[in-house]
């Protein structure tokens, strides 16, 4: 990320990927070459290819327009809860249909709940490939709660919302049952956020595995970031563990 110039809070790889892009004329095109100079194991697959405008009404009738919008509200102002989420008419990119079919596990998360996760469920014909694709649903529940989105939610509140938007079921989730030190919960409280309570429980049709996930290493905040980062992360090398046992 530059830190400081006319580029200053850009990562590189955004300017490379927007570069790539304009010489291909296509944004999944950009990103197979990205992947092959650097590399990458797997495949990256954008949900459309389309641009869409993300938009959430809340219970108070207020209408929020724009990612980044809904994203960022201040902390120091009082919000109504999120009622529902819409996004622009999109087709889903026909290569990730694809992989969703062909798919051992679809895993959700972690991730801002409104603005990262639900947006790809929104995509036209998305939720519909989902739930007709025989792999395991997997939800990674949040560790905390976000201002303006996810306030007061516990576990079952994520899993409620995902399959309400999914219009199907979630087969597994995975939530962290470790809260964090009262250091770090007093500086999410400023920010008013909250540690998301594991209660849920498994049951015939859902499997739920409950364990300390959080990651022992302290994110550091690049030079030049602006946007707003979370003091905890899941534990990568715990999670892929856990989704392999499933497997």
């Amino acid at each position: 990320r530059f830190g400081k110039g006319s580029l200053a809070g850009h990562t590189a790889g955004n300017i490379i990927l927007a570069a790539l892009e304009k010489i291909t004329g296509n944004i999944d095109e950009a990103i197979n070459l990205a992947s092959k100079m650097l590399n990458v194991r797997g495949q990256v697959m954008p949900v459309t290819l389309e641009p869409t405008v993300l938009s959430a009404k809340l219970k108070n009738g207020k209408r929020i327009i724009g990612e980044h919008n809904i994203d960022d509200q201040d902390p120091g102002n009082k919000t109504s809860p999120i009622k529902n989420l819409r996004l622009s008419s999109a087709k889903t990119n026909p290569k990730t249909l694809n992989a969703i079919a062909q798919a051992d596990v679809i895993i959700f998360g972690p991730g801002d709940l409104y603005t990262s996760i639900l947006p790809n469920v929104l995509v036209k014909g998305m939720k519909e490939a989902i739930n007709k694709s025989l792999a395991k649903k997997v939800l990674i529940v949040n560790i905390m709660t976000k201002f303006g989105q996810t306030d007061g939610f516990k576990a079952s509140d994520f899993l409620t919302e995902m399959e309400k938007y999914l219009g199907g079921k979630i087969g597994v989730v995975l939530t962290n049952n470790k809260k964090p030190p009262s250091g770090i919960l007093r500086k999410y409280a400023k920010e008013k956020a909250e540690f998301v309570e594991p209660d849920l429980k498994s049951g015939k049709r859902l499997m739920v595995i409950s364990e300390d996930l959080i990651s022992k290493d302290v994110p550091q905040k690049k030079a030049g970031d602006k946007l707003k980062r979370s003091f905890l992360r899941h534990d990568c090398g715990k999670i892929a563990k856990l989704i392999w046992s499933l497997v």
